[in-house]
């Protein structure tokens, strides 16, 4: 049997009542507090009992008073029959037997002045350079959206940062001072103080849960996407890890630094090597010389290819929505293809392919097609305004729709000329084609709306 538990506790240090209540109901299931960290509290087993618990403020240690002042207070609080169990941050935790305690705190007024008091030392104090770093980051954020929407919303961690860094400012900057405001006025009425508003827990837990989410799902949606089952074991591994590295982090805090003093330059040096131990699994290997070299040279051809022409071809080409034969309605002899999955989010997805064919007269064609599958309609109107906003030089025109089957067509064009670039769009769904052959015909348009119309693309898409 467990003698001791360590269990995640998320509470803000001004909420007492929840921690109280917490404390209380834990101790009644046989776990009694034992010591208090950044994110981790260990618990010892004992014999389930009613104990009340209160968090207080004491007298400040070197700011107005000496830690004689503290010790005075303790030992009020144990005359009164309250034996400390913990410090957090700079509150204290107490814990009293008796079926009915005398309460340690009897002037809301003045417990609301020590608990600000004690805020500005501590949690304050480290909440605002975190607000500041989060609002630049949200800023960051922001100008992403706005210089380029299609990377913004193509991408889960630039979004997940992004709302990450909203709820972290409303939860820091919002949540105690509407506390405090609330409690001021409540004082003033000779009531208590006010309970910690419910949009402070609400986004707490949010919080939390979106860090889950955030770390999860990219890693989940590559996975599903990518198929084999030794890319999702992999994929899951390393979400696996990331939490074990930040639960180790938290836990190396709250455990082995908080137990004795280290310098400074100590704990900088335990963090940093933390960080290194949770980035370098990503590190890509680095290429030899040999390997470095191959990559200005002819290239060699693989299992599945082979060279022709000084180029390499695929033997089984990809099965792809649209490819040249489709285009042109006749064979080519050499062809190679890819397919890029790079994003695909909640609110959109982006397919992107390719193929180069090449006859043996000669005749060579190229095309590159992305594929963008939009949720709601104003992202779709931000990522449409995003991709025709390509500057005066090579603009984008209007084209007659009508071929396609689509609601807009548009073609770009350089001094005058229609070039191979063409931004076709149906309900929910925007084509980026591009062609080497600017003029299409009409049965070209038609065979390449038959085969990336979203009604039909979603069939063909492997």
């Amino acid at each position: 049997m467990r003698e001791r538990s360590i269990r995640i506790e998320t509470l803000t240090p001004f909420d007492f009542r929840a921690a109280e209540e917490h404390l209380a109901a834990m101790a009644a299931k046989g776990w009694r507090l034992e010591r208090t960290g950044r994110l981790f509290w260990t618990y010892r087993r004992t014999e389930p009992a009613r104990i009340h618990y209160s968090v207080t403020s004491p007298p400040a240690a070197g700011e107005d008073g000496e830690i004689g002042d503290r010790l005075f207070f303790q030992d009020l609080c144990a005359a009164a029959g309250w034996e400390k169990v913990a410090d957090w941050a700079e509150m204290q935790i107490y814990a009293n037997a008796t079926s009915a305690p005398t309460p340690l705190e009897t002037d809301p007024g003045l417990f609301l002045e020590r608990i600000h008091r004690s805020m500005k030392i501590t949690y304050l104090k480290y909440q605002w350079g975190q607000v500041v770093t989060l609002f630049i980051l949200l800023m960051s954020m922001l100008t992403t959206l706005v210089m380029g929407p299609r990377y913004f919303f193509l991408s889960n961690i630039t979004m997940g940062l992004a709302l990450s860094s909203l709820l972290l400012i409303l939860l820091y900057a919002a949540g105690y001072y509407l506390w405090r405001r609330r409690s001021l006025r409540s004082v003033e009425e000779d009531g208590e103080l006010a309970p910690i508003p419910t949009c402070t827990r609400v986004l707490d837990r949010l919080f939390w849960l979106w860090y889950l989410l955030a770390f999860s799902i990219p890693f989940v949606l590559e996975a599903a996407l990518a198929g084999p089952s030794k890319t999702l074991a992999w994929l899951l591994g390393m979400v696996l890890y990331l939490h074990l590295a930040f639960g180790g982090f938290c836990l190396l805090h709250d455990g082995f630094l908080a137990r004795r003093e280290f310098p400074r330059e100590t704990q900088i040096a335990v963090t940093l090597l933390c960080v290194l131990a949770l980035i370098l699994p990503f590190g890509r290997r680095a290429r030899s010389p040999e390997e470095i070299s191959k990559m200005f040279l002819t290239p060699e051809p693989e299992e599945g290819e082979y060279l022709w022409d000084g180029q390499v071809w695929d033997q089984e080409p990809l099965p792809l929505p649209l490819t040249a034969e489709d285009l042109t309605g006749e064979p080519w002899a050499h062809v190679r293809r890819s397919i890029y999955r790079e994003s695909r989010t909640l609110l959109a997805s982006e397919t992107v392919f390719s193929e180069a064919a090449a006859q043996e007269d000669g005749r060579d064609l190229y095309l590159n097609c992305t594929i963008l599958d939009v949720g709601p309609d104003w992202t779709y109107r931000v990522l449409l305004n995003s991709l025709l906003d390509v500057g005066e030089t090579i603009p984008y025109r209007a084209e007659d729709p009508a071929p396609w089957g689509a609601e807009a067509a548009y073609q770009r064009f350089r001094d005058g000329e229609p070039t191979g670039d063409w931004l076709v769009c149906w309900p929910g769904r925007i084509l980026d084609l591009y062609l080497e052959a600017p003029d299409l015909e009409e049965a070209q348009i038609a065979r390449a709306a038959a085969r990336l119309a979203p009604e039909n693309g979603e069939e063909e898409a492997p």
